[in-house]
């Protein structure tokens, strides 16, 4: 057991003690002072035993010397703790050396310390009914490393140890003045040397082996593809209620984001006692047998019920189901397990892969979340999220054999008419009124309402005698209507109403073959969907769009909505999936060429891609490759090995293995301001993992200008330019091409102009409809067709773009 911390100064000689099993208190021989930075091993012996014991280092135990703090006079762990490696970078250990942290010293070393503390203060107090002592298992520092190595987890050494966090500061930028890694360092010190580092306790449980769980979280404005049972997109979301540090679960009682949720806490039990080096692997601990017990509206079974389980690929929802079964008379469906076509697995803590509901479980929780539709004739579905922790957890309390939901429905058991309702929203203000049920015997009306972003179950708000209600509701919300008669029986539901919520609506646009409206609220940057029959759907497309305080909105004939964000001096594209594709005009603190934008205007045909490319005045080089090489008339400087095949029209040319093809620049390129298109079809997949040039310009002499154009052999399509300038002035695009398949044409296209003030900038853009890309001749060329535009000025709305100034 080491020095528990780092002395500012030397001293004199310093007594010390242990205290361990058996063995009370033990002084040990006086040590000669330690100087600053120093280490020591005391070493103390005894019979192991194995069951826990905490053997504690006190220095000092008298208190003879005069200290700036004695809260690091202490050092105490656990026999059987999990150990963690903890490399330091320097300027971290600088940064916390130069104030005084949460224990009253002044080293990294103390304050690392109480981290750990803290974290074992979390461990046990995890408490749950299935964890009653909380999580069984601490943690201890086995040795605090001291590095330079910076941005990234480069250190080396021994791997004897159930964990390691690496203190990682900002590489140092030498172009700069600043000390980008001390300012680093230093920023971090002022945040957290008085306080517990939760993000930090968070990365020491994955070092555990626990999981994020909000991995399982659905944002049910895009990453669900279900359709409710009248052709709208559910939009039905997922978000734990009261998530744990690690992002989930459910922490009872505890605090929300800061102690253990239920599942991390039974998780870290499954594998108490066992040295760590999985990760999530406690995932795989589903029972042998799963079923769903459907209940009416009564709380009795329902017979005849439709089921279907629909499950998260890729984070989304899909839209067909994994299984789908009719409840029995009992109520009862079961849920088939799903062959593994990797094969299964028994890891070395005791976790086994077998055949299971969700199939071949990733187990990082990707995957792990179903959607369970439960559907009546005449009724409105029922839906339910059914997580792979909740199989865990029945696992882990009730054991391997057998698991059971019990879902209680909002379906009838019996049937009584339903009625009609008519509805209204505005604002945060929702009128509902419904006809009277013909069944005999209504005695009352009982009003349901579920909220974004989980919507289900809908629970009673109110109950009423009367044909109306008005209601109030913050955010987007659901209703529906049921009637009960006299002996209490209910009713289903009425068709649900959504009543969205919306605060600034700013604009409207209308798709005119459909009628489908798009709201933009200005307020919080929604995109909402309205049929034309004036059903809303809802919010559909990222939450992180970034369109708040936006004050117009376009459509184009190709279905892409363009968005005046003011407040960032910018014009954003999306395409129909509502997803941004492009945006264009002030790129971070640099000045673009809009300035509070309000409005937004088509001003011409949307450009076509369809037909054959021509030449006009503004074009400096056109080659289709017809049976030609000539680009605009002049003959190529170098064609080695290609040869011509049939093309995107008529013909291209092929250029492959070691095949060159270059032109001269002079006349047919301008690396001030331009762009350049091209059709290409590569003989590759864009998953190869290999680099692909497809075409290059560049000035004679090596120090010129530059601009290239290639697949990365990490799978990204990307075009970069560099003014020559050393490296000073470079910037990049970049766009995932990883689907593409062999013999498939792709449109490309590239941009370029002069940004104000500083003519080196360029503004460097992918475009949409007709977008430029290519360039005057072609570098280490990778087999591929292409035909070859390229034009002086680009024009049309851009569909991506960033700009990197070097």
């Amino acid at each position: 057991m080491g020095h528990p911390a780092r002395r500012r100064g030397s001293r004199s000689s310093e007594p010390r003690s242990w205290a361990a099993p058996g063995r009370p208190h033990i002084t040990l021989a006086t040590l000669p002072p330690l100087a600053p930075g120093v280490t020591t091993t005391l070493t103390l012996t005894w019979p192991w035993q194995t069951d826990r014991f905490t053997v504690t280092l006190t220095l000092d135990p008298a208190i003879t010397f005069s200290e700036i703090t004695r809260n690091n006079n202490q050092r105490s762990d656990a026999t059987d703790a999990l150990y963690m490696g903890c490399p330091g970078a320097s300027a971290d250990r600088a940064g916390l050396a130069t104030r005084t942290n949460l224990v009253g010293s002044w080293s990294f070393d103390g304050w690392i310390q109480a981290q750990f503390d803290r974290m074992n203060v979390n461990l046990a107090a995890a408490t749950y009914a299935a964890a009653p002592s909380g999580v069984l298992d601490r943690v201890r520092i086995d040795v605090i490393t001291a590095t330079e190595e910076v941005g990234g987890d480069l250190v080396s050494g021994s791997v004897w140890f159930d964990g390691r966090w690496t203190f990682r500061v900002e590489p140092n930028d030498p172009d700069t003045p600043e000390d980008e890694s001390l300012l680093s360092a230093e920023n971090y010190a002022q945040t957290f040397a008085g306080a517990i580092d939760w993000g930090l306790i968070h990365e020491l449980t994955h070092q555990l082996g626990i999981i994020d769980e909000y991995n399982l979280n659905v944002a049910g404005s895009y990453q669900n593809q279900e359709t409710d049972s009248d052709g709208r997109r559910l939009l039905r979301g997922f978000d734990w209620l009261r998530p744990g540090l690690m992002g989930g679960g459910d922490v009872g009682s505890h605090t929300p984001w800061r102690d253990y949720g239920d599942h991390t806490a039974l998780a870290l039990n499954r594998n108490q006692g066992q040295r760590r080096g999985y990760f999530g692997e406690y995932l795989f601990d589903v029972p042998a047998s799963n079923s769903l017990a459907v209940l009416d509206n009564r709380g009795q079974p329902l017979p005849g019920a439709a089921v279907a389980i629909f499950q998260t690929a890729g984070g989304v929802v899909q839209s067909v189901p994994i299984a789908s079964g009719v409840t029995g008379a009992d109520g009862r469906v079961a849920l088939p397990n799903r062959s593994l076509p990797l094969g299964g697995i028994t890891t070395a803590t005791g976790h086994t892969l077998a055949p299971n509901p969700f199939g071949q479980i990733d187990v990082v929780g990707f995957g792990a979340q179903f959607l369970a539709q439960v559907s009546q004739a005449g009724q409105p579905p029922f839906y339910a999220w059914w997580s792979l922790t909740d199989f865990n957890l029945a696992y882990w309390q009730t054991g391997a054999g057998a698991y059971e939901r019990e879902l209680n429905t909002h379906l009838p058991g019996r049937r009584l008419r339903r009625r009609r309702r008519s509805t209204a929203a505005d604002g945060a203000t929702v009128s509902l009124s419904w006809t009277p049920s013909p069944a005999a015997g209504i005695s009352a009306y009982r009003i349901y309402r579920g909220q974004e972003p989980t919507f289900y179950p809908l629970t009673v708000i109110a109950t009423t005698s009367s044909l109306s209600l008005v209601d109030t509701s913050h955010r987007t919300a659901r209703y529906a209507v049921t009637a009960v008669d006299s002996q209490g029986r209910e009713s289903g539901f009425s068709p649900i109403f959504r009543a969205p919520r919306t605060i600034l609506p700013a604009a409207v646009t209308v798709n005119p073959t459909s009628g489908e409206r798009a709201i933009l609220d200005g307020h919080d940057g929604a995109l909402l969907t309205q049929w034309a029959d004036d059903r809303w759907v809802g919010r559909q497309g990222t939450v992180h769009l970034g369109l708040a305080g936006s004050r117009a909105l376009v459509r184009s004939a190709d279905g892409q909505l363009l968005a005046a964000v003011t407040g960032e001096n910018r014009i954003k594209v999306l395409d129909s999936q509502r997803q941004l594709v492009n945006w264009f005009g002030q790129e971070g603190f640099v000045s673009g060429p809009l300035y509070g934008p309000s409005g937004v205007a088509l001003a011409s045909a949307p450009f076509t891609i369809t037909g054959r490319p021509a030449a006009d005045g503004q074009t400096l080089g056109l080659a289709p490759f017809d049976n030609s090489l000539k680009l605009s008339g002049s003959l190529p400087v170098t064609a080695t090995g290609v040869s011509f095949t049939p093309g995107r029209f008529d013909g291209a040319v092929l250029v492959d293995g070691n095949d060159q093809l270059a032109y001269a620049a002079v006349g047919h390129f301008d690396p001030n301001q331009g762009s350049v298109q091209l059709w290409v079809r590569p003989n590759w997949p864009g998953a190869d993992n290999q680099e692909h040039a497809l075409f290059e310009a560049l000035q004679a002499g090596g120090d010129g200008y530059r601009l290239r154009l290639a697949k990365a052999d990490w799978n990204w399509l990307y075009a970069w330019f560099t003014d020559g300038s050393l490296g000073q002035h470079d910037f990049a695009l970049y766009a995932d091409v990883s689907d593409w398949q062999p013999g498939v044409w792709h449109h490309l296209a590239l941009a370029w102009q002069p940004a104000p003030p500083d003519p080196l900038y360029r503004r460097f853009t992918f475009w949409g409809r007709w977008p430029p890309a290519g360039f005057a001749r072609t570098a280490r060329p990778h087999s591929r067709h292409a035909h070859l535009a390229q034009r002086g000025r680009g024009r049309g709305w851009p569909r991506s773009g960033r700009r990197q100034p070097g």
